[in-house]
C-alpha cells in the first residue's frame, strides 16, 4: 500500500435543505474479500436482537443500505415504506421494504454503533448478484438522496426498467451524510488502506489502530494528513452522479514491447484521453465495480501480457491526479481478470483496484444537502 491519497472535491449544489446535526461514528472496517472470484469491499453490520456480522458491499454508486431477504431485522421496525433500486442500465436492482433500526459496524475489533437510527431495506427479492455466500446486501455511502414508496414495487428487469418515477411517497438521504459533515457544508469521507490481500483474518490481528477502513468527517483527513497528495480532480454539478469526474480524464500506457501493439489496444494511439463533459458515459470513480474499466478495445487484454516489458506503466490523469501503475501490477491485473475493456476508446471506469493502491479522499462542498428521514 503506498502512502499517496488522491483528494476528490465535488463541486455540486444539491437542490435540498441543510443539517447540521452531527453523529459521533467516525469511521467503520472496511475489508477487501473474495467472492466466487470477484475481489469485493466489505464492511461487517450487527441488527440489534437480529443477524450479527453481515457483510455488506460497500458502494460509493449507492445511497442505500439494503439487506438480503435472509436476514434477522430482529429488533428492527419496519416502517409503512418500500424501496427499489436500479443499477446500471436500468434492468437489475433489487425491491423490498424499510425499517427502522439501529446498526453497529465491525466484525473481529471492537464494534462500533452508530448512534444515527438508520433507515434500512431488507429485500424482497433482487438479480444484481448481491446476495451470495459472501455478501448478504449493500451498503451506498453516496450523498444523494433516495426514494422511497407507499405501494410495493416492481423489479426492475429488461422487460421493466427502473423504478417507479411516479409514486414517490417522499425522499431520504444516505446513512452516513450527518457523518460525513463537518462544516455547515463541507461533507468528507475516505477509504483509507483497502488491499486486495488484506483479508478479515489480518484485522482480527491489529488490536491498535484498524487500518483498513471507511473513515467519516474530520477523522477522514487526520487518516490522511501525512500522506503525500497524489493531486485532486473535481466532479461534475449533477446531483444524481456527483462522482462522475468533470476533468477530461487520460489513459496513457507506455514501455510496450512494439510500436504496433497500441494500434491493437486502442485501433490508434496509446493515449486516449476522454471528455466528460460531452461522452455519452462519463468516466466515474465507484468502489462497487469490482474491476477497472479501461478503453481499449475488446479482446484487446488475450495479447496484454506479451506485450508488458519491464519499462510498462499506465498513467491515469484526472484534473492534475496522475495515478501510475508499474508492469507487475498490470501483470497481476490481467492475470486475476480485474481489468477488463469497453470495447472502444469512449468511455471507462475507475472501479475497486484503484482503492487498493490509493487512499482516496471525498471531499464534497454540497451546500444544500439534507437527511430527510
Amino acid at each position: 500500500m503506498n502512502l499517496s491519497s488522491i483528494y476528490l472535491l465535488a463541486l455540486s449544489t444539491f437542490g435540498l435543505t441543510p443539517s447540521l446535526c452531527f453523529a459521533q461514528l467516525d469511521e467503520i472496517p472496511v475489508v477487501t474479500i473474495n467472492d466466487e472470484g470477484t475481489w469485493r469491499p466489505v464492511t461487517y453490520v450487527s441488527i440489534p436482537g437480529g443477524t450479527s456480522n453481515v457483510p455488506l458491499l460497500v458502494d460509493t454508486g449507492s445511497a442505500s443500505i439494503a439487506f438480503c431477504n435472509d436476514i434477522d431485522m430482529g429488533n428492527s421496525a419496519e416502517t409503512i415504506y418500500y424501496g427499489c433500486n436500479a443499477y446500471g442500465d436500468g434492468s437489475y436492482g433489487w425491491v423490498g421494504s424499510f425499517y427502522n433500526a439501529l446498526l453497529s459496524f465491525g466484525d473481529y475489533n471492537e464494534e462500533v454503533t452508530d448512534p444515527e437510527l438508520s433507515f434500512v431495506a431488507l429485500m424482497k427479492t433482487q438479480n444484481a448478484g448481491m446476495c451470495t455466500p459472501n455478501i448478504k446486501g449493500i451498503m451506498g455511502t453516496d450523498l444523494s438522496y433516495d426514494r422511497r414508496y407507499v405501494k410495493e414495487q416492481v423489479l426492475p428487469t429488461s422487460g421493466h426498467k427502473d423504478c417507479s418515477l411516479t409514486e414517490t411517497a417522499s425522499y431520504f438521504s444516505g446513512q452516513f451524510v450527518k457523518t460525513m459533515l463537518n462544516s455547515a457544508d463541507q461533507y468528507t469521507f475516505a477509504f483509507i488502506g483497502l488491499s486486495k490481500e488484506r483479508k478479515r483474518e489480518y484485522v482480527a490481528k491489529d488490536k491498535v489502530e484498524q487500518t483498513s477502513v471507511m473513515a467519516f468527517g474530520e477523522r477522514a483527513r487526520v487518516r490522511v494528513k501525512n500522506h503525500t497528495s497524489a493531486g485532486s480532480a473535481a466532479f461534475a454539478s449533477d446531483e444524481s452522479s456527483w462522482y462522475t469526474f468533470s476533468n477530461n480524464v487520460t489513459f496513457d500506457i507506455t514501455g510496450l514491447k512494439k510500436d504496433t501493439d497500441c494500434m491493437l489496444l486502442t485501433g490508434g494511439d496509446c493515449k486516449v484521453t476522454i471528455d466528460n463533459k460531452k461522452a455519452n458515459n462519463p468516466v466515474i470513480i465507484d468502489s462497487g465495480t469490482s474491476q477497472m474499466i479501461l478503453p481499449w478495445l475488446h479482446g484487446a487484454l488475450k495479447e496484454f501480457e506479451g506485450m508488458i516489458t519491464n519499462e510498462t506503466s499506465l498513467t491515469i490523469s484526472i484534473g492534475d491526479v496522475q495515478l501510475s501503475f508499474d508492469s507487475d501490477t498490470l501483470i497481476d491485473w490481467n492475470k486475476g481478470e480485474h481489468v477488463i475493456t469497453n470495447g472502444d476508446t469512449s468511455s471507462a471506469r475507475l472501479g475497486l483496484p484503484v482503492f487498493w493502491m490509493y487512499d482516496i479522499l471525498f471531499d464534497v462542498n454540497a451546500k444544500n444537502l439534507t437527511e430527510n428521514k
